[in-house]
């Protein structure tokens, strides 16, 4: 159990400097946070936690019905995984309450969206940034992606999620549930990241690092399942608007050598270390975003990745993706010819 997570409490930081050099550990030195005293209500957090299961227990017309829906808040992408038959194929009398369940999540959401604000307005003052320059770095409108993810019960231990960064992210809130499994990669050893009630643990991603000429550290992660043991988890990304232009702040520029030497060293841990690319040049001037799409590694591009166990509600306002003019959470099971339900 890692005891390098910081635990930041969001009231605390404008009266302490002891709380505002936590965050600035978490954010240069560990790549992950707790958040306290966030002030989201516990009954927003209990309803998300209510009507989640429900989900994954409708049969698949249900879940159909619910992603094609188009009178709520939210676009909703139900990302199946094309080998487990048995959850595809299930037959469920469980019905979903589509206004309840757009209901809560839209203040989810909203709650994660004010929250997040906050965290970057501190960001900011403790890398001592001018108000404003993290969202002109990275545009002033993140696109915020909420998933449910879910992970079956099964007789051994297996991984949930193989070992990753979170790419085209900013940074993501996520909600465990008691079930743990969340581990971090600490100065080249594991350490679990443990649920913690009434907390959210939040990790960096490329995009700030990047950003940052590396001085905010994106910290690669993964997710152990136990035997016998089912799993809900409630992540927020928050994305890159797809009208915005990336950029680097300057005032990190003296990191760039350092930088560079993180980037080789990512380089060999996302497509192996091997002399596919070696002639390609790697700098901490290269478009990130593209260069990680070109050259993550084949697990990526298996339709069992992460794993066959796990099913995912991706969830994103409807507001957002009319502005961008691109629905975020559309995708092939949405408009899926299934026979007749009988």
């Amino acid at each position: 159990m890692s005891e390098n997570v910081p635990s930041i409490s969001i009231q605390n930081l404008r009266h302490s400097a002891e709380e505002r050099q936590k965050l600035f550990k978490g954010l240069t030195k560990v790549g992950f946070l707790y958040i306290c005293d966030h002030g989201v209500p516990k009954s927003i957090t209990d309803r998300v936690k209510r009507l989640s299961p429900d989900v994954f227990l409708a049969d698949k017309w249900e879940r159909q019905e619910l992603a094609q829906w188009r009178e709520g808040k939210l676009s909703y992408g139900d990302i199946y995984n094309e080998k487990d038959q048995r959850v595809v194929n299930e037959r469920s009398d469980v019905k979903l309450d589509k206004k309840e369940i757009d209901e809560a999540f839209f203040d989810y959401i909203s709650e994660m969206y004010r929250v997040g604000e906050i965290l970057v307005y501190w960001v900011e003052k403790v890398l001592g940034l001018k108000n404003g320059a993290l969202s002109e770095a990275y545009g002033k409108d993140p696109i915020l992606v909420q998933h449910i993810n879910y992970y079956h019960t099964k007789p051994n231990e297996r991984w949930a999620f193989v070992e990753h960064v979170d790419r085209n992210c900013i940074l993501t809130f996520l909600m465990q549930s008691e079930v743990g499994g969340l581990e971090m990669d600490f100065n080249g050893r594991w350490e679990e990241v443990p649920f913690r009630e009434n907390t959210f643990t939040v990790n960096l991603g490329n995009i700030l690092e990047h950003a940052t000429y590396g001085v905010v550290k994106a910290t690669w992660h993964r997710v152990r399942m136990p035997a016998n043991q089912k799993r809900h988890q409630w992540p927020t990304f928050f994305t890159l608007s797809p009208k915005s232009t990336l950029f680097q702040i300057q005032d990190f520029a003296w990191n760039k050598d350092n930088y560079q030497r993180r980037l080789i060293e990512e380089r060999a841990r996302i497509i192996g270390n091997d002399n596919r690319h070696q002639a390609e040049v790697l700098t901490p001037d290269t478009n990130i975003l593209e260069w990680l799409k070109e050259h993550s590694k084949e697990f990526e591009a298996r339709k069992d990745f992460p794993k066959v166990d796990s099913q995912i509600l991706e969830m994103v306002s409807r507001k957002q993706g009319d502005e961008i003019g691109y629905d975020v959470a559309e995708n092939e099971f949405r408009y899926q010819n299934y026979e007749s339900k009988k």
